[in-house]
């Protein structure tokens, strides 16, 4: 199936990013589907953080998670 956006263009490939807090360490998992060749591929990224949070990630951008973790140091 293919996927187009709202200016008509073919999207080739979606990226979908999920945060969690493993072992005291942010972890991206980022799952990229490429709409022509028909793949799946999941990418994981950690960033290390030496504190706990309470807040959910998810309303953070990676930069903004990035700039907050150094901000910490």
């Amino acid at each position: 199936m293919e996927l187009y956006n709202s200016l008509g263009e073919l999207v080739r490939i979606r990226r979908y990013t999920d945060w969690a807090q493993i072992n005291g360490r942010w972890t991206e998992r980022r799952t990229e589907v490429d709409n022509l060749k028909h793949q799946k591929r999941i990418v994981f990224e950690t960033i290390e953080a030496d504190y706990e949070a309470d807040w959910p990630l998810s309303f953070f951008s990676r930069e903004n998670l990035k700039a907050l973790i150094a901000s910490q140091r």
